[in-house]
């Protein structure tokens, strides 16, 4: 996804805030296991790629949510072929039914 700006942490976070509409930046980090500082640097450069942006809570003026833009919409399909391919080619000799499995397992292990 280099030709896009990103890696595979900034398309995790894209992937929350599609499904997430109202999240603030350390919700995103706890949901992801991604620490404050490495959060900072993550939406940082997604914010000067343009594909989200910050906007300061109304609710806890401390915290800043953080919304996925038009161009962070547009490039998300692109990201998900991309991250779909290296899954292939990665877990493609893993018989789908044994994928399934491995997928419900690491789930199940996040939501711990």
């Amino acid at each position: 996804m280099e030709h896009l700006g990103i890696r595979s942490k900034h398309f995790a976070i894209l992937l929350l805030l599609q499904e997430k509409k109202d999240v603030n930046q350390r919700e995103i980090g706890n949901i992801l296991f991604i620490d404050r500082n490495t959060m900072v640097l993550l939406v940082d450069t997604l914010e000067e790629l343009n594909y989200v942006k910050r906007e300061k809570s109304k609710t806890d003026r401390r915290a800043y949510h953080i919304l996925l833009t038009e161009k962070g919409r547009e490039i998300l399909p692109q990201a998900t072929k991309i991250m779909e391919e290296v899954e292939d080619h990665f877990l493609g000799m893993i018989d789908p039914e044994e994928k399934k499995k491995l997928n419900n397992y690491l789930i199940n292990i996040i939501s711990l």
